[in-house]
C-alpha cells in the first residue's frame, strides 16, 4: 500500500510493519473514542476539530521535514509522530463522520439494511483499491 513509500519519504529505512502495526494500533483505539466524541461533539464540532487537528500534524510534519538536518533522528520521530497524530485525528474526528451522515439518508423502515449495504460497498471499493494499487 503507500504506508512504505510515505515511511521512506519521511526517512525511515526498515521496520515497515512495526510502524505499521503502531499506526494500525492508533487506528484500532482511536475509532470507538471518535464515536463517542461525536456523540459530544456533534457533526459540526467534530468535524471543526478534525480539520484543525489535521492542519496541526501535517504542520508538524511539514516542520521536522523541514528541520530534519538539524537533529536527523529527533525529527525523524517527530515526524512519524506527526504521521501517527494525523492518524488519529483522523478516526477521532474525520473518520466517523461519514458513517452518522450516511444513516441519516436512510428512512427509519430501512436504516439496517441501508446501512449494511453502504459496509459492503465501501469495503469492496477498498479491497478493489488495494488489488488495484
Amino acid at each position: 500500500t503507500y504506508l512504505a513509500p510515505v515511511l521512506t519519504a519521511i526517512g525511515f529505512k526498515d521496520h515497515f510493519s512495526s510502524l505499521g502495526m503502531i499506526l494500525m494500533v492508533v487506528r484500532f483505539v482511536s475509532t470507538p473514542f471518535g464515536i463517542v466524541l461525536m456523540d459530544h461533539l456533534g457533526r459540526r464540532g467534530s468535524l471543526l476539530l478534525g480539520t484543525f487537528g489535521s492542519m496541526a500534524s501535517m504542520t508538524g510534519l511539514a516542520a521536522a521535514q523541514l528541520l530534519g538536518s538539524v537533529a536527523p533522528d529527533c525529527m525523524l520521530f517527530v515526524s512519524f509522530g506527526c504521521l501517527a497524530a494525523s492518524t488519529a485525528i483522523f478516526e477521532l474526528c474525520l473518520g466517523t463522520t461519514p458513517f452518522t451522515l450516511t444513516s441519516e439518508l436512510y428512512s427509519q423502515r430501512y436504516r439496517q439494511q441501508g446501512l449494511a449495504l453502504s459496509h459492503v460497498c465501501n469495503y469492496g471499493v477498498k479491497a478493489v483499491g488495494m488489488q488495484l494499487f
